[in-house]
């Protein structure tokens, strides 16, 4: 079934798996239930259905990841498995997950799963019921040769945060960290000159219809505007806000980013009459990040070993979103 979401869910996948990444989605039964289960993830948070159950599977999978079994050939079947109260802790630490119960692990996840397919050999979730020790079931994670457990957990990550506001909060948690460790040198004489890491800050609350800035970059004093519109008077209003000062527009757009520039500039001329007063704007923005852009970068910051910090970044700006401590979470 193709919905939005399997847009995202593809191109993660193209980025792990290249010319086998269709194959793949269409043959593996754990990334059809993740399509299923995401159709309504970016119609809004009221039509988002319940991600109890990709929680179950993130946190079983990302055991599997920390321990490095994606390398380890066949040792999986050996492992003593994951201890329940860890898997639950970490579930709860997880965006919108502090509240969430044990059902998913324990059954609801499996019966859905069985529900989607009634005719499959394997059940996702393992668990022994004496150690209270929990496993995923390996044999889902594969296709062929090929381990799927990295991009599941990039799907997952992405697919409860693609509304407009956590779509921004992601946002900011995966640029903070791509740039964290990148370093300009500066100064106002030559011999005094200053090495200082770039920083990324979160100007305030997401849609706050403020009239300001999403993010602001230190010390370079770059602008970031996240939206997932493409009304060129909206772009245009952003930059005339900072008298015409230069922008980077992050978009929820699966388009690449010339294609992006190039509707962007066919709206304004439509608009415009003016071509002169068109190139003014359009020379305004810095650069334009999409989705495939943000996953590169996601993974650029994954690699230098700043998960956690990005995972712990999105926990942070949730609770201030949402006021966290203080809202129910429908499983």
């Amino acid at each position: 079934m193709e919905q939005a979401f399997t847009e995202i869910i593809k191109t993660v996948l193209k980025k792990h798996f290249g010319e086998q990444s269709e194959e793949v989605f269409e043959n593996s039964q754990l990334l059809q239930y993740l399509n299923q289960k995401t159709k309504s993830a970016n119609r809004g948070a009221k039509a988002r259905g319940s991600f109890a159950n990709l929680y179950a599977i993130y946190v079983l999978v990302e055991d599997y990841l920390a321990n490095n079994f994606q390398n380890r050939k066949g040792e999986y079947a050996d492992y003593e498995g994951a201890l329940y109260t860890k898997l639950l802790q970490r579930q709860r630490e997880l965006p919108f997950g502090n509240k969430l119960q044990n059902h998913a692990l324990n059954n609801r996840m499996t019966a859905e799963f069985q529900k989607f397919f009634p005719t499959s050999e394997h059940i996702p979730i393992l668990r022994n019921l004496e150690t209270n020790k929990y496993w995923i079931n390996e044999k889902l994670l594969f296709h062929k040769e090929l381990n799927l457990s990295k991009a599941i957990i990039e799907i997952i990550l992405l697919a409860p945060n693609i509304d407009a506001r956590l779509f921004e909060i992601v946002s900011y948690a995966i640029l903070k960290y791509f740039y964290h460790d990148q370093q300009i040198i500066w100064g106002f004489e030559m011999d005094k000159l200053n090495t200082e890491k770039l920083k990324l800050y979160k100007t305030g609350r997401t849609n706050a219809n403020d009239g300001g800035i999403d993010f602001v970059m230190k010390p370079l004093g770059r602008f970031f505007q996240v939206t997932e519109t493409l009304d060129v008077k909206k772009y245009f209003l952003d930059i005339d806000k900072t008298e015409r000062y230069p922008i980077t527009f992050v978009i929820k757009s699966e388009k690449t980013a010339q294609e992006l520039l190039d509707k962007l500039k066919t709206n304004a001329i439509e608009w415009y009459s003016v071509k002169a007063i068109v190139e003014k704007y359009m020379a305004c923005i810095e650069e334009i990040i999409n989705i495939p852009i943000l996953i590169t970068r996601y993974q650029a910051a994954i690699k230098q070993g700043y998960l956690n910090e990005i995972l712990s970044e999105i926990i942070k700006q949730s609770k201030i979103e949402f006021n966290y401590e203080d809202e129910e979470t429908e499983e």
